[in-house]
């Protein structure tokens, strides 16, 4: 057995250039000077021409309907989602809202109800429905993943909402009614919006 004089770990031979593996051997490099930590992709990645190019694909990711690569909406979403699952208990009483604004429906679920509608302002509440946190939650996800082929571009054009287009209300809300009738911990409840 040889002792590697890096890591001084007992091995059959050196196969890295004088050393056991490869971390120890680009340690040996340091310690001659002849590795300074920068390579050529180290510095490509530091350029603009890389930022520039790594943001326009993620934000292809991010407008191209049904993605499921990192930084894609799909992605966003189960983040969201396993981010309240970790932050509240099921205890937690929350709502799931489908809204109507002047050309688009909004899903989403709030802890807030009154302080939610209020800042979005709707035209009509079409659906409301209340449940243990993470019931409501996986309800949220759900539904925007069933609907992500209609969901609506913020008017910038920069990214997906939670808006789906209003030729789909009625799918929806048949479809939020299916899921509710066979839940035992969800249930359906009546809002009547005051302008």
């Amino acid at each position: 057995m040889i002792e590697c004089p890096v890591c001084h770990k007992p091995c059959e031979k050196l196969t890295f250039r004088d050393s056991c593996s490869r971390s120890c051997h680009m340690v040996l490099l340091t310690r001659a000077g002849r590795y300074k930590g920068t390579t050529k992709i180290a510095e490509y990645n530091k350029s603009d021409a890389h930022r520039k190019k790594a943001s326009e694909l993620a934000m292809k990711r991010k407008l191209t309907k049904g993605s499921r690569g990192f930084n894609s909406e799909h992605a966003d979403r189960i983040r969201n989602y396993q981010n309240l699952i970790n932050r509240e208990s099921n205890d937690k009483i929350r709502y799931l809202y489908l809204m109507k604004f002047d050309n688009s429906i909004k899903v989403g679920s709030t802890s807030t109800l009154d302080r939610r509608i209020f800042t979005l302002d709707p035209v009509d509440m079409l659906f409301l429905a209340k449940g243990g946190s993470h019931d409501i939650a996986k309800l949220e996800l759900d539904t925007l993943v069933e609907f992500e082929y209609h969901t609506l571009l913020n008017e910038d054009k920069t990214a997906y909402t939670e808006h789906i287009d209003s030729s789909q209300t009625d799918n929806v809300i048949s479809y939020l009614n299916k899921v509710i009738e066979g839940s035992t911990t969800i249930q359906k409840v009546e809002y009547q919006l005051v302008k």
